[in-house]
């Protein structure tokens, strides 16, 4: 078993909540440059979301002991380091929670997005269709009719 000083458990939860900080940012700057449509600085800033995530995970990786053995270890410590690391606890967990929010709410507008540009492709596929159909050389069918030809 790997015991953790109150200091080192403290460091490595401010260093989460940093990085779930950075996270909230770069949500941010990402939902922006989506309702932009600028996919090549968007593939920069995933690129910083996935080094700030591997963060996040080494950490809780890292505290995963801790964490488990939290009812026994927090009786080892003074009442002051106990507090503190329980308030930081908390604020990871808060600030972790509130990201799985937003990342949920922005994959949600983007399956909207996404049904909308297939709705407008198939939309200008028919129209597409439509017109192609009409500049057709032979646009009637043996019994005169546009739609035999339509179909395809």
């Amino acid at each position: 078993m790997t015991t953790f000083s109150a200091d080192q458990i403290l460091d490595a939860l401010r260093q989460e909540a940093d990085a779930c900080r950075e996270l909230a940012e770069l949500r941010g700057e990402q939902r922006r440059l989506i309702d932009a449509d600028r996919a090549e600085d968007l593939l920069a800033v995933l690129a910083r979301k996935q080094k700030a995530i591997n963060r996040v995970g080494s950490l809780e990786e890292l505290l995963k002991p801790v964490k488990a053995e939290w009812n026994v270890r927090r009786q080892e410590l003074p009442p002051v380091a106990r507090v503190e690391i329980a308030e930081a606890f908390r604020r990871v967990r808060d600030l972790l929670e509130a990201l799985i929010a937003r990342e949920t709410e922005d994959a949600e507008a983007l399956a909207q997005r996404k049904d909308a540009a297939e709705r407008e492709l198939a939309t200008f596929d028919g129209k597409r269709r439509i017109q192609n159909a009409y500049r057709a050389p032979d646009v009637r069918g043996g019994d005169g009719s546009l739609l035999n030809h339509l179909e395809g």
